[in-house]
């Protein structure tokens, strides 16, 4: 079993208004700004001042009786120019929308399955300047992460999509030219969509989505991992893509634990992703990494031991540190 891993801190942050779980933070590369999301809503906070500075409320649907709409605020990225900031919110009644959150958590419920489950997602950008909704799109589908690509030009979508009575892991590219001319109005077409990995039945299948950092490559090509859950198998598989005005499958690998998508991370070299926790008395967690471009079996992938399960994760942009964010049982 690996050495538990040494840190070198521990950092904690009170963020005050929000009123329930905060289901993602992060910074702008340029250090400026936190952006928190939890609820319907996004938050905007001065890195400095450690004062809020907007809400990011944008435009959801009326809620009606029985059909009441919880647009929740599920997950956002951050463009490399830390000018704008693309939001996913799922629609759906109270049960569905809380059953999109338990899927984007690792955790499934069998009796909110079905076909109305993320039946609808409204994905949103944002000036992050102003606050100012610049462009809106509603999505036919499940969307659970997105991510810019290194360049800026390009937004990848993960979700999922239905074959029958099974799911597939899906991936699709959308211009950020084309969706900033279609507006709040338009309907911009995405540029390519592909489908990854098993079909499995399952209501909800987690997945995770991030662009690779740019190292060199010419203008317009990127590449992008996408991890993926395996409720009934209790594994996972971690797939590389490449990306630019279309989507090829590179590599995948399957992995014999099962993982939680959305603490997915990716640095220059390798991904990290959170695995199950370990069993026995004390409740440890692991982190599964994997090479981008492995030189010898040895060297393709391992695992770290953490003092408890990791709930989030991020490279430092220069990929020489992670920082995990840890989950404290509290009974």
């Amino acid at each position: 079993m690996a050495e538990p891993v040494r840190y070198e801190a521990i950092l904690q942050l009170d963020t005050g208004t929000h009123q329930g779980q905060i289901i993602q933070l992060a910074a702008t590369r340029d250090g400026r700004r936190l952006v928190s999301a939890g609820e319907t809503t996004i938050r905007v906070w001065n890195a400095q001042t450690r004062a809020l500075e907007r809400l990011l409320l944008g435009q959801v649907a009326a809620a009606t009786d029985d059909n009441a709409i919880d647009a929740i605020a599920l997950r956002f990225a951050i463009s490399p120019d830390s000018r704008w900031v693309a939001a996913i919110k799922p629609w759906g009644r109270r049960q569905l929308a809380q059953c999109a959150m338990a899927a984007h958590h690792g955790r499934h419920d069998d009796g909110l399955g079905g076909d109305d489950v993320g039946r609808v997602t409204e994905l949103q950008l944002f000036d992050l300047a102003t606050g100012n909704l610049q462009a809106r799109l509603v999505h036919p589908g499940l969307l659970l992460d997105l991510d810019f690509s290194p360049d800026g030009r390009w937004l990848a979508l993960a979700g999922n999509v239905r074959e029958g009575r099974v799911r597939r892991a899906s991936v699709a590219l959308l211009a950020l030219r084309d969706w900033l001319k279609a507006g709040v109005r338009g309907v911009p077409a995405l540029a390519a969509t592909l489908g990854v990995g098993r079909a499995q039945r399952c209501p909800l299948l987690p997945v995770g989505l991030r662009f690779v950092p740019a190292t060199g490559r010419p203008r317009g090509a990127a590449s992008l991992v996408l991890a993926i859950g395996e409720p009934a198998a209790q594994q996972g598989e971690l797939a590389w893509l490449q990306a630019g005005g279309a989507l090829r499958l590179t590599r995948i690998e399957r992995t014999e634990v099962p993982i939680d998508p959305p603490t997915l991370s990716v640095s220059a070299g390798m991904a990290v992703v959170a695995a199950g926790p370990l069993g026995g008395r004390q409740r440890l967690g692991r982190l599964l990494w994997h090479a981008h471009d492995p030189v010898n079996a040895d060297a393709a992938c391992g695992s770290i031991i953490t003092e408890s399960p990791p709930a989030a994760t991020a490279f430092s942009p220069s990929g020489a540190r992670l920082l995990a964010g840890l989950s404290v049982d509290q009974s």
